[in-house]
């Protein structure tokens, strides 16, 4: 599919946002700056460094739901008008940084990891104010940013890739949906039919559990056919190593089914070619394995018997910003949440702030704390132990698929609600 193809469905429906065009068009143009930057630090400190700036085609966001109302993530940025301090802009997101700073590791070294944001095109000058949470889980200013649109820097280039693109589903303008790319990772050339098969499985897979079954028409999704010179991924642990496109790899942070990547910078130079919201790299490979990061990305393998349910799962993580709902009965997870701080993911709790989470979606009969016994195995409570901590973090329901993939499991009611709200903040 060539990019004047995906203009002309881009259009379809533009009179429905005609108003917010007129806000949205003040402030911005209708593509995206990039931005490149090393995010930097231990436990102690972190910093961030600008790399590049460039100019990508297509803004697939909302024009209308510009400032991020969700409090979600690690990091949070704000961008504002220089001329006049407004606010014209706002995202949440979380990254492996932060994930990595909580490691014993982190006390003694510092690292370095490759990111990108993405934002509107402005107009004028802009202030960007990079935000990180303290230990209080409070917002704290980190770093500004002064960016001139019209700055030479900003790279004009063409495309890195040009792969071929697969529109799997299209519903509408892309700024009134939720936009799904996959990339294809660790696929050879001989194999992108292959591919094409195990991204359908996936978004099957997906509009098999509420409320994604009634919400089918609230998305579009892509693939973009990046050919890697062999199949599967890396596993260090066992000594493999395979030459792919994207660099992805096992035992992330030292977890055998932790399956990421940092190179960022090239998920994003194969991304730019299609709108995307939500960017899932699916790695061909039949070892159980994934990770999902809100906002930043989702990867899966695609050729275990679990690979469909780790797809919705790790989804629930990078769209929803939902927390993982398992729990480890080792002390080695139990300071990975202040204590008596409530934790900013939406499904779980320490009850410090419990009537800002989903206490008021509780029957009365039901006791809070919620003993973990098969009599409340259909009802909403707080379950004691999630957030991968069995001690003082409690979680809506028994059990979801954001605790485990056994059982047929679905999101429970409390993980529906915040993806429906992820999806109308996206689609109107």
């Amino acid at each position: 599919m060539n990019r004047g193809i995906i203009a002309f469905l881009l259009f379809i429906g533009s009179s429905y946002i005609g108003y917010a065009q007129i806000v949205f068009n003040h402030f911005f143009l209708d593509k995206t700056l990039r931005i490149d930057y090393i995010h930097t630090g231990n436990y102690n400190e972190e910093n961030f460094y600008l790399l590049s700036m460039s100019e990508e085609p297509y803004w697939s966001g909302s024009i209308v739901n510009l400032k991020d109302t969700f409090n979600l993530g690690n990091n949070f940025i704000e961008v504002r008008d220089l001329s006049t301090d407004k606010l014209i802009f706002s995202r949440g997101f979380s990254n492996l940084f932060w994930e990595w700073r909580l490691l014993p590791e982190a006390k003694n070294n510092i690292r370095s990891f490759y990111e990108v944001l993405e934002i509107p095109y402005p107009k004028k000058a802009i202030r960007i104010d990079i935000f990180s949470r303290d230990t209080f889980l409070r917002f704290k200013k980190i770093k500004t940013w002064y960016i001139n649109p019209n700055n030479y820097r900003i790279s004009h280039d063409k495309q890195v890739y040009n792969f071929k693109i697969d529109t799997l589903l299209f519903s509408g303008n892309s700024h009134i949906k939720v936009d799904v790319v996959f990339l294809a990772e660790g696929y050879t050339q001989s194999e992108m039919t292959k591919f094409l098969k195990d991204a359908e499985r996936m978004i099957k897979k997906l509009f098999d559990f509420p409320p994604f079954n009634t919400h089918k028409d609230d998305f579009n999704f892509w693939a973009v056919e990046s050919v890697s010179k062999e199949t599967g991924t890396d596993d260090p642990v066992k000594d493999i190593w395979k030459n792919t496109l994207l660099n992805t790899h096992f035992n992330t942070f030292n977890s055998n089914r932790y399956l990421t990547t940092t190179d960022l910078r090239t998920i994003h130079d194969v991304a730019l070619q299609v709108p995307h919201d939500q960017i899932y790299v699916l790695v061909n490979t039949d070892k159980y394995g994934g990770g999902g990061v809100y906002n930043y990305f989702s990867l899966t393998t695609v050729d275990n018997q679990l690979s469909e349910l780790v797809f919705v799962h790790e989804f629930g993580h990078a769209f929803a910003g939902l927390a993982d709902e398992y729990f480890y009965d080792e002390d080695d997870y139990k300071d990975y949440y202040p204590k008596n701080i409530e934790p900013w993911e939406p499904n779980i709790t320490s009850l410090t702030q419990f009537r800002t989470k989903w206490k008021d979606m509780i029957a009365d009969s039901i006791p809070i704390p919620t003993p973990n016994d098969k009599k409340y195995l259909h009802v909403l409570g707080a379950f004691e132990g999630g957030g991968y901590v069995s001690k003082g973090i409690y979680r809506p329901a028994y059990s979801c698929i954001m605790k485990s993939l056994q059982g047929n499991n679905k999101f429970c009611p409390v993980c529906q609600q915040v993806i429906l709200r992820r999806i109308a903040f996206y689609c109107h």
